[in-house]
């Protein structure tokens, strides 16, 4: 089973690539601009997954940003008929002070 991991962000798409389903491998960097969506439906097909994840941060608080990423997901499951699956991350707020 070929797994596609996504981290998306406002500037730059980080893609990593699992062909076990259990360990992932980085793949590439996509900026984001122009339509991410077919690029990494294009992606996708070329090799041969069968499953999007995409990472979803939580927040303490609900956020605008939360929605972004869940209709990105949501965008990407319909564009590509995959099974997306949102993955939801710790708050990262003030980790690295």
């Amino acid at each position: 089973m070929s797994l596609i991991g996504i981290d998306y962000g406002g500037r730059r798409i980080g893609v990593a690539v699992s062909d076990s389903g259990i360990l992932a491998s980085p793949h590439s960097v996509i900026a984001n601009d122009g339509d991410v969506i077919a690029r990494l439906e294009t992606l996708g097909r070329e090799l041969g997954a069968e499953m999007f994840v995409v990472g979803v941060p939580r927040r303490a608080r609900s956020t605008d940003g939360e929605a972004k990423f869940r209709r990105f997901a949501e965008e990407l499951g319909q564009k590509t008929c995959k099974i997306i699956m949102q993955s939801y991350l710790d708050d990262q707020t003030r980790r690295s002070l």
